[in-house]
């Protein structure tokens, strides 16, 4: 436990990387503008937002809201977005069911939050009114309970012909950041969201979150060294009298030490294979308060944790093993033998 105990922060650190890493590749859309108040899908264009003809590659509209996802009785604050070219602006990855935009597709969070599962029938309340959606996927996302769904399900909630934002993906070439003061100098923009800035953010966000990640990774293997260390010696140094028997019986000492060795080097190998699997449960544990309050990123199957685990687990429980040979070498054995045969 102790072993798996310090691993875990080795999976929580190699997991979170990945994730992090992936998600903002994730993201495939240059610039978001949000709008002061609803636009006409029909006149929203390269023009119509500032742009010269032919710098902007698409402009993908959007609709969102604030709400409650219900299923029965359990239900989660949750943000729709509703799009009718989700994939050209996000990658996502499945956890279960599949990616139906002409459904729902909802976040793992806000899966587990109301218990929501593909196949399942939610209701959406927001903008005083309620959509049912049948969800056909469930998919990681770093921040948020959000459903994603086209725009044509939200017709009961918010007119079809409207939308509160777009998604702009720029040519090959541009640079995102020229545009953004063209952007805010619209009567209706409100918010520019630069994507190479939210990367740096997120980038930074994983930084801090590593660097606690790591503090905590070195604390813990000193406690799992110390109590590993001290259950092995103390267990070798209550059985000096087999160690005494076997020098009795005429077995040379640098045997015993090899015993020694030996024997410990299989503990080792066991704490590991029990090791390596108490990590990953300590880690989803771990996670799971993590994203509680800060972002969520699932365990994965971390290969570099794992070695690293198997390595220092069986050379620091290996090293134990200094002081029980230390101590054979020193063993008196008729002192020993009289000492614990009379009492």
């Amino acid at each position: 436990m102790t072993v798996g105990m310090a691993g875990s922060w080795l999976v929580m650190s190699g997991s979170a990387i990945e994730y992090m890493f992936s998600s903002v590749e994730n993201e495939k859309w240059d610039l978001r503008a949000d709008f002061l108040y609803p636009q006409s899908v029909t006149a929203l264009n390269e023009t119509t937002l500032g742009f010269d003809p032919g710098q902007a590659g698409d402009v993908i509209p959007f609709t969102h809201m604030a709400g409650q996802a219900f299923k029965g009785e359990e239900s989660s604050g949750a943000v729709i977005v509703g799009c009718d070219n989700i994939k050209k602006v996000k990658t996502f990855h499945l956890r279960e069911g599949k990616l139906d935009f002409s459904r729902a597709v909802i976040s793992f969070r806000l899966s587990q939050d109301a218990g929501i599962h593909a196949g399942d029938t939610i209701v959406f309340k927001g903008g005083g009114g309620e959509i049912k959606l049948t969800v056909s996927g469930v998919v990681d996302e770093l921040v948020g309970s959000i459903i994603y769904t086209s725009r044509g399900n939200l017709a009961e909630l918010f007119p079809q012909e409207m939308c509160t934002g777009v998604y702009i993906i720029l040519n090959e070439g541009q640079n995102e950041n020229v545009y953004v003061n063209k952007l805010l100098d619209s009567k209706v923009v409100s918010k520019v969201v630069v994507q190479s800035k939210l990367k740096d953010d997120l980038m930074t966000l994983l930084d801090d979150a590593i660097s606690l990640l790591y503090t905590f990774f070195i604390l813990t293997l000193s406690i799992s060294f110390v109590v590993a260390a001290s259950a092995v010696i103390i267990s070798f140094m209550e059985r000096d009298v087999e160690f005494a028997t076997l020098d009795t019986l005429g077995i040379p000492r640098p045997r015993i030490i090899k015993s020694i060795i030996i024997e410990t080097s299989i503990l080792a190998l066991g704490s590991v294979i029990v090791g390596i699997p108490m990590a990953y449960l300590f880690a989803g544990i771990l996670a799971k308060v993590m994203s509680e309050v800060l972002f969520y990123f699932p365990i994965h199957l971390v290969m570099g944790a794992n070695i690293l685990i198997l390595l220092i687990g069986f050379l620091f429980i290996q090293a134990s093993s200094i002081v029980p040979i230390r101590y054979t070498r020193s063993l008196d054995t008729e002192t020993v033998l009289r000492e614990r045969t009379a009492g």
